[in-house]
């Protein structure tokens, strides 16, 4: 197959509507005292569809955040997951997260402190886990929009 052939074969698979960014919040979380914020969340620049039509799989993310401070989908990620949609958020105290997470889900962020919270990861059969969240916030994302 010439080069200019397979190229053509390739770029007719990338079609498609390209998707929006977007901002899918699941879990939000107060410290025991309120002073700081665990947010359970994942989201996308938008873009193209991917190969053949198949949207990529997103990462699943948490930050930590001091209570009032405003969300940044892209600052303070202490932990991402791919292939791994259900997750437990426990704060033993107010400086202290535990994250309870698939053992079979592939990490690819995991810092063990943010700021003055120390983070513990703890990997559980996905059974442990409770179901799936509902996304708490669905927002595009206009900001995200790629200007020209």
């Amino acid at each position: 197959m010439s080069g200019v052939a397979l190229s053509f074969v390739l770029l007719a698979g990338c079609g498609g509507e390209p998707q929006p960014p977007y901002l899918n919040r699941f879990l939000v979380k107060a410290s025991p005292k309120g002073t700081h914020e665990a947010t359970f969340y994942n989201y996308g620049k938008g873009g193209g569809r991917g190969f053949l039509g198949a949207t990529v799989t997103s990462a699943m993310y948490v930050n930590v955040r001091r209570r009032g401070e405003p969300f940044d989908q892209e600052q303070r990620q202490i932990f991402a997951m791919r292939h791994g949609y259900r997750l437990r958020l426990v704060w033993q105290d107010e400086h202290r997260l535990r994250i309870d997470y698939p053992s079979s889900a592939d990490i690819s962020i995991k810092r063990p402190q943010s700021g003055v919270v120390s983070i513990l990861f703890n990997p559980v059969p996905q059974s442990e886990l409770p179901e799936p969240y509902k996304a708490l916030s669905a927002v595009r994302i206009p900001s995200l929009i790629p200007t020209r």
